[in-house]
């Protein structure tokens, strides 16, 4: 490292390398992406291939919950992106039938509605299966 690149970094060279822990091969350490939340995705995922999914009414409207709106707001998270950005469009003033009509590429969408009821994000509005 040089002298520019060290104040680059913010840190002083010293002319040394940095030597691995023992017990740790020599060499680059390949990171390791692990996900830190209370919600174990592959247990979830597993609940939803072997649970049946509901139909969701056209006219149904869903609300955030507490939680859900707790972690639409939050940077740190515990959903993946994509689900977190779905948790951002639901605002209690759209149907079902306009959420398949806004995301026609979103795949599954009855699922993912029904893994966010499941896990407590979203709720369905009380009398919304009512026509409009």
């Amino acid at each position: 490292m040089t002298n520019s690149t060290a104040a680059f970094c913010g840190a002083a060279y010293t002319g040394r390398s940095i030597k691995p822990p023992r017990g740790e091969p020599s060499g680059n350490p390949t990171p390791q992406m692990t996900m830190h939340s209370h919600d174990d995705w592959t247990k979830t995922l597993n609940t939803l291939v072997d649970s049946a999914v509901r139909e969701i009414p056209a006219q149904e409207i869903f609300i955030q919950t507490p939680r859900g709106a707790a972690v639409a707001a939050s940077r740190r998270t515990e959903l993946p992106d994509r689900l977190r950005t779905l948790l951002f469009l639901i605002n209690g003033r759209r149907r079902m039938f306009e959420y398949r009509d806004l995301l026609p590429r979103y795949r599954n969408i009855d699922d993912t509605f029904d893994m966010l009821t499941r896990k407590g994000y979203i709720e369905p509005l009380s009398g919304s299966n009512a026509p409009r």
